[in-house]
């Protein structure tokens, strides 16, 4: 009815998904970026406050970053993977135990899979090779021929990038947050996330793996994030926030690595 009576901006598709609950949507915007996005982002928002929208804990909120620019550069697409490897203790300590232990963004997880991303950032097919865990090229070629394949299901989504046909429409999917109407939280997460894919493009792998791999306390992991990669001190301040707030239960648990912590670099990283 929404989009009948346009409540909600142009362009917004409305989708089932069947991860949701009876009677939730999926909506996706088109691609938006810069001043355009935030305008975009707070009219959406206010529509779907004004019509008391909802959501739950079977709600996601998916961000895609461009990646036309390095869709050719194996070097830069093995940046984006290590840092979000590295990073991705202190993306999960400002998220809701919910979205800590969801099976549809599970954790890439641990500096050994980081190391092994470097050692196979010579050549994007070894690249497909460490994502999708095999050796097989027919494999690969067959599971990149689907939209939808088991390895979309982690904080960093790379299949839907080595999927792509054309370059000029290359990207990469961001999964973790919580789904959510609230327009600070939406443009606090995309802009956190378009300049860790920023930052990526002009590091080597030494920046990643000799000064930040050796950061442990969640805490300090953040400020290194935001250090890194130029967040202002009211973004830092945010995100502090969150991470007090889900501190408790980000203590208590122990979160279970995914298939990609457990592979034999050895041999998929192989020259």
């Amino acid at each position: 009815d929404m989009v009948k009576d346009h409540t909600i901006p142009q362009g917004v598709g409305v989708h089932s998904d069947g991860a949701l609950n009876d009677g939730g949507v999926e909506l996706v915007t088109p691609p938006i970026a810069g001043i355009h996005a935030e305008r975009y982002v707070k009219r959406l928002c206010k529509a779907l406050t004004n019509v008391s929208a909802s959501v739950d804990k079977t709600c996601g909120l998916h961000v895609h970053i461009d990646c036309s620019d390095i869709a050719e550069d194996p070097r830069m697409i093995a940046n984006v993977w290590m840092l979000y490897a590295i990073f991705e203790d202190a993306l999960l300590a400002v998220v809701p135990r919910s979205r800590r232990s969801n099976s549809y963004a599970r954790p890439l997880r641990g500096i050994e899979t980081a190391h092994a991303i470097n050692r196979a950032s010579r050549d994007m097919s070894m690249l497909e090779k460490l994502w999708y865990q095999t050796q097989s090229d027919n494999e690969i070629a067959d599971i990149k021929k689907g939209k939808y394949h088991n390895s979309r299901y982690h904080i960093l989504n790379l299949h839907i990038f080595f999927h792509s046909k054309e370059r000029e429409k290359a990207h990469a999917e961001v999964r973790l947050h919580s789904g959510t109407i609230s327009e600070r939280k939406i443009l606090g997460w995309a802009n956190l996330h378009t300049k860790m894919f920023d930052t990526a493009k002009r590091l080597t792998p030494s920046d990643l793996l000799d000064v930040y791999s050796t950061i442990v306390e969640p805490r300090e992991k953040i400020k290194a994030l935001a250090d890194l990669i130029g967040l202002s001190q009211t973004s830092l301040a945010y995100w502090y926030n969150r991470y007090m707030k889900f501190k408790k239960t980000a203590e208590e648990e122990e979160l279970v690595p995914s298939p990609l912590t457990i592979i034999n670099t050895t041999n998929l990283c192989a020259e």
